[in-house]
């Protein structure tokens, strides 16, 4: 489909119907034959496959855990082909204003799968997504901190996502979301979403007014979450609203690096019980 008339060898005018990607439908005015004059590409330059390059592929991860998830093989054919030094400075990192976590990490955690899972809910962004939403709710399982991330267009859809969520994670790992840890916001104390917790017999934990780190895992990690969402569209020069889509791939990849409170795997292969392949 093109609007350039001239570029067609034959044509007839007819009036088809078109359905875009939206739903929405226009018609077009004609159709015939196209015939493009052979292009000819005299050269071609890839990017070396160094640190540099998957760092930014791992959403600006740190060099160190890059390094190591190398070293490690944690993850299916990911190597390196050039050993040249990273880059001294990162642009994109420095957008994204990455600096250390403002509360200290535990390394303790729970050893078995859904028994404590953590949640935050970021927004209101400034700029709506391509969907429209405004908002995203996060849930990190504590014993194998994989995550799971919904975009939400009000905060009222939080219960909706937990409900989402808990019959998805449960399917995957069969066995039953015991406990789930929040801040207490209104989100989360809805009647029908207390009402539904103490039915399926889940204990709720809330973090104590102005002590969020008590919910310090899943604060840290929208916070880390925006930042990366920063760095990735100042690298890829996408405007705002595009942070939909950043988030979507970002926590695919979050969930293939290592974390220091597991050792020598990945969330992913800690809640699957396979390593993940390099993508």
């Amino acid at each position: 489909m093109t609007p350039h008339r001239h570029w067609f060898k034959s044509y007839s005018p007819h009036r088809i119907p078109i359905r875009l990607a939206d739903n929405s439908t226009v018609y077009s005015a004609g159709v015939g034959s196209v015939v493009f004059q052979p292009v000819t590409a005299f050269s071609v330059s890839t990017l070396p496959v160094d640190l540099s390059l998957w760092h930014r592929c791992f959403i600006h991860h740190n060099y160190a855990d890059v390094k190591s998830m190398i070293s490690k093989n944690l993850v299916s054919g990911l190597k390196l082909e050039s050993n040249s030094s990273p880059d001294s400075i990162c642009e994109p990192c420095l957008a994204g204003k990455m600096h250390s976590l403002p509360f200290p990490s535990s390394l303790n955690h729970n050893c078995s799968p859904l028994e404590l899972v953590h949640s935050d809910l970021h927004g209101p962004l400034p700029v709506a997504s391509h969907s429209g939403y405004k908002y995203w709710i996060t849930f990190i399982d504590d014993a194998t901190r994989f995550r799971a991330v919904y975009p939400l267009k009000a905060k009222l859809e939080a219960f909706e996502a937990f409900k989402v969520y808990k019959s998805w994670a449960e399917t995957q790992l069969g066995v039953k979301l015991r406990a789930l840890q929040d801040d207490k916001g209104g989100e989360y104390m809805s009647k029908a979403f207390i009402s539904f917790t103490e039915l399926a017999g889940i204990e709720r934990r809330h973090s104590t007014r102005n002590r969020p780190q008590q919910n310090g895992l899943a604060e840290r990690a929208n916070k880390t979450m925006g930042e990366r969402i920063t760095a990735m569209l100042s690298e890829s020069r996408l405007p705002p609203s595009f942070w939909g889509e950043c988030i979507s791939s970002m926590v695919h990849v979050w969930n293939m690096l290592p974390t220091a409170s597991l050792s020598g795997t990945t969330p992913f292969q800690a809640f699957y019980k396979q390593k993940p392949e390099d993508y």
